[in-house]
C-alpha cells in the first residue's frame, strides 16, 4: 500500500519551487536553493514510498512460529509438549496460538500432528520389510492407531499401508 501525500506539505513545496526558481543570486544562495528544495524532495519521495515495516505483533508472531519451527526440526525424536514450546519462545499459550493462526492459519498442536503425520510418510516411503505401519506409526508418537489412519488418510488421499507399499 501506498501513503498519502499530505496535500498541505506538496502545496509547500510547489510554493518553495516556484519562489527558489524566481529568484537566482549568486553562488551561495543557488546552493541552499539547492539543498532546501533537495531536502523537500526526499521527504516527498519517502512519503510515497510503500510501507516495509510490518506491525511489531506480525513480526512478533512469525519470529515465535519460526523458532518453533527450527525446534520441531532440531528435535526430531524428542516429544515435544506445548508448555516446551512456550518456555522456548517465552510467550503464553494464547500468544502461542494467536501466533500459529495468523501465520500459518493453524493451531500449534494441529502443526505438530501434520509435521509428525510428514514424518510417518516418510518414513513408510523409505521402509524395508519387516517394518510395519504400527511400528512406524508408534514411534512417531501415534497411539491411537485408527485416529492415525483416519488422519493420514484425510492428509494424504491414501491409508498408511499403501504408502508402506509404495507405488502398484
Amino acid at each position: 500500500s501506498r501513503r498519502h501525500v499530505n496535500p498541505a506539505t506538496l502545496r509547500a513545496l510547489l510554493f518553495l519551487l516556484e519562489r527558489l526558481l524566481g529568484q537566482q543570486q549568486g553562488a551561495i544562495a543557488e546552493k541552499l536553493h539547492q539543498d532546501i528544495l533537495l531536502t523537500g524532495l526526499l521527504e516527498l519521495l519517502d512519503a510515497q514510498q510503500p510501507c516495509g515495516e510490518l506491525p511489531p505483533s506480525y513480526a512478533h508472531r512469525k519470529a515465535v512460529v519460526d523458532r518453533v519451527k527450527q525446534y520441531v526440526d532440531a528435535h526430531v525424536d524428542t516429544p515435544i509438549t506445548m508448555e516446551a514450546l512456550c518456555e522456548l519462545t517465552h510467550v503464553s499459550r494464547r500468544t502461542l496460538q494467536y501466533s500459529f493462526t495468523t501465520i500459518l492459519g493453524i493451531s500449534p498442536l494441529q502443526f505438530l500432528r501434520l509435521t509428525r503425520l510428514n514424518r510417518v510418510r516418510r518414513a513408510l516411503r523409505a521402509a524395508e520389510p519387516p517394518q510395519t505401519v504400527t511400528e512406524i506409526a508408534t514411534y512417531w508418537g501415534f497411539w491411537h492407531l485408527g485416529q492415525f489412519t483416519h488422519d493420514y488418510k484425510q492428509q494424504f488421499g491414501e491409508c498408511p499401508s499403501q504408502t508402506l507399499q509404495g507405488p502398484a
